[in-house]
């Protein structure tokens, strides 16, 4: 390391602390230079990097197959299966303007997504329950799915 400035002579140490041998004053200190003083005890090396947050995901998942230990099974059968069925999205299809806009853009599905939070709302069921999880869902992971809406909503 550079040193910069001149050496400041330090006072003798009190003769109850000397030592009697070699040393009669204390070594010569030196300034630091205060650039490399601060690059050297940057944040980095005080505080280690917390580690990143994970996002919960949607898991595919066949018919048939048990989820992992650490997702949570959201598809048919369970009590946050999605209830909603393309007659049902269908039939809203004319009276629900927004319905129909998701239905025009991204499919029957989108607009079965849109009524499943309505259906949360009904059946008192609280999405906090699988905050942080992973959820998994028969639905293919290219297609709009309730799931999505649950993490979502869950991790608000």
């Amino acid at each position: 390391m550079k040193k910069i400035g001149r050496p400041i002579p330090c006072r003798p140490f009190p003769a109850r602390l000397r030592r009697s041998e070699p040393f009669k004053h204390a070594p010569t200190r030196y300034i630091f230079d205060i650039a490399a003083f601060y690059l050297l005890m940057s944040l980095d090396a005080i505080r280690p990097e917390a580690a990143p947050v994970r996002r919960p995901q949607r898991v595919q998942r066949t018919l048939g197959t048990k989820a992992g230990s650490d997702v949570i099974d959201v598809g048919p059968g369970t009590k946050w299966a999605n209830p909603i069925k393309k007659q049902d999205v269908d039939a809203l299809v004319s009276s629900e303007p927004d319905i129909a806009a998701a239905v025009q853009a991204r499919g029957w599905k989108a607009g079965a997504v849109i009524l499943y939070r309505d259906h949360l709302l009904e059946a008192n069921l609280d999405p906090t329950e699988l905050q942080g999880k992973d959820l998994s869902c028969t639905c293919k992971l290219t297609h709009p799915c309730h799931a999505d809406l649950l993490i979502q909503l869950a991790n608000a």
